[in-house]
């Protein structure tokens, strides 16, 4: 969403893409957002984790 409103990038493509009606790469790049998301997510989670252990 954020490139969507502004921030460039990949939001940039997913609107080309759409305007283009090239849907199928418009969904790929949509993917790569939530797989992005996802990994972000959990990678957060873990360092989060290793933070708040007591020794």
């Amino acid at each position: 969403m954020l490139g969507l409103v502004g921030a460039g990038g990949i939001g940039f493509l997913i609107n080309q893409s759409i305007q283009l009606f090239r849907f199928d790469e418009m969904l790929t790049h949509i993917l790569v957002v939530l797989v992005l998301i996802v990994a972000v997510d959990q990678l957060s989670a873990v360092v989060r984790r290793r933070l708040t252990r007591t020794p």
